[in-house]
């Protein structure tokens, strides 16, 4: 394993970087004094094999982007479209440690290019920068996706970071539409609009495509509202857990529930009397999923009052039907 610094840690560039092994040993500088000038990013792999950087040229060269192996050797020159300036955003790498995903500044499109130099960089976009809300890659680095709106329809998109046919997933824009990826890599469950008034819900389908999505959630009864980014999977991907704000009370109180991802029974709402609260301000959720997946951890207490005493609680998804609550841990 290796430790990447920048040298010459100064206010003016240009900065050097250098390696070094993180058992000790002497720094080896990757490359010349124009490898990481001021403000430029650079990156490792997720199998610490490289490193990715904006190798910023005088002036009257072209930038450039670079993968340099950290065992020792030459860097390598990554295909970049023409008119690369070095002033990327959004840099990051798959989880195969085989592209790099990166965007430009000026038009504001998404490349995919291969970590060892060779092909073609692939033009992920074209997006219109104002209407993109988030962008993501699936855990196994195969496909990138993004939301966007156009004001009264949400749309989640996903394109092999290969290159391909783009699938396209809409609904009605809500003011809390979001997505998120199942840890499997094969779905993405979105919060969107339904079919009456003030209705929010949250849809599930095939990131390859092949299906229509289908509906988690039954409809939420106006004014409650999905709570702002908290879903989260179990981790063999097999259900989804999720929080519903009661905004018609005048406290912060949740409803906690579990759905199956394909939706081959119905949800069950796990916090049964109890009321579940909002996490701290440094940390949002406040219900977890255990490792194995076979409980889900929430704070709750039998008095909605935010400033009541609460309790941790556990329930076991495979017990849900008999509403086992655990007290863990008393406030």
């Amino acid at each position: 394993m290796y430790e990447l610094s920048a040298g010459r840690f100064s206010t003016d560039p240009p900065h050097i970087l250098y390696r070094v092994p993180i058992a000790g040993g002497s720094p080896i500088q990757i490359d010349d004094a124009f490898a990481a000038d001021k403000g430029a990013q650079y990156l490792l792999s997720p199998d610490s094999a490289y490193v990715v950087y904006t190798r910023t040229l005088p002036s009257t060269d072209p930038a450039t982007l670079q993968a340099a192996p950290l065992a020792g050797g030459p860097s390598v020159q990554l295909d970049t479209p023409a008119g690369f300036s070095g002033q990327q955003s959004s840099l990051t790498i798959t989880a195969d440690s085989r592209r790099a995903i990166f965007s430009l500044v000026t038009p504001y499109d998404f490349y995919s290019t291969l970590l060892n130099g060779t092909g073609t960089a692939i033009k992920l976009g074209p997006f219109n920068i104002s209407s993109v809300m988030n962008t993501a890659l699936t855990p196994d680095g195969q496909r990138f996706v993004y939301d966007n709106s156009d004001g009264t329809n949400y749309y989640v998109s996903s394109i092999p970071v290969d290159g391909g046919s783009t699938t396209i997933f809409s609904s009605t824009l809500v003011p809390l539409s979001l997505f998120a990826i199942s840890p499997d890599s094969q779905r993405v469950v979105y919060v969107a609009g339904g079919d009456e008034l003030y209705s929010e819900q949250l849809f599930s389908a095939p990131l390859a495509g092949g299906t229509a999505p289908i509906r988690l959630s039954d409809p939420l009864a106006f004014p409650s509202s999905f709570a702002e980014r908290d879903l989260i999977f179990t981790p063999d991907s097999s259900t989804l857990i999720y929080r519903v704000k009661k905004t018609t009370a005048s406290n912060s109180s949740y409803d906690l529930f579990s759905t199956p991802i394909d939706k081959n029974e119905p949800g069950v709402k796990l916090n049964g009397s109890l009321a579940t609260v909002a996490g701290t301000a440094a940390e949002s959720l406040s219900f977890r999923v255990s490792p194995d997946g076979k409980y889900v951890i929430f704070r709750a207490g039998s008095d909605p009052d935010i400033f009541a005493s609460r309790q941790l609680y556990a329930v076991a998804l495979n017990e849900i039907g008999f509403q086992v609550f655990v007290p863990l841990l008393q406030r």
